[in-house]
């Protein structure tokens, strides 16, 4: 009988911050290039910020940021994208 690998899923947090570190930022640039606050950078990470009350100026920021489009970031936080920390 095969064994079958158990697929491991990744948080929204965790994918922020592989996006965050692949594009080769620290938590400062992105929080400058974003016009948002280092802390909300890092809440975003570590799952301390609700997806629900995330501001329309801070998902438009993201995406300039990540060299994304806004949608991206949505599908981003609320846990719709294939993005995971390999990619």
């Amino acid at each position: 009988m095969a064994l079958v690998e158990a697929k491991r899923t990744y948080t929204v947090g965790e994918r922020f911050r592989a996006l965050r570190i692949g594009r080769g930022l620290t938590m400062a640039d992105a929080a400058d290039l974003a016009d948002i606050s280092e802390a909300t950078v890092q809440q975003l990470e570590n799952g301390a910020a609700n997806p629900i009350n995330v501001r329309a100026r801070t998902i438009v920021g993201l995406a300039r940021a990540y060299r994304m489009s806004e949608s991206e970031v949505l599908d981003l936080l609320f846990d719709r994208s294939p993005l995971h920390p390999e990619a």
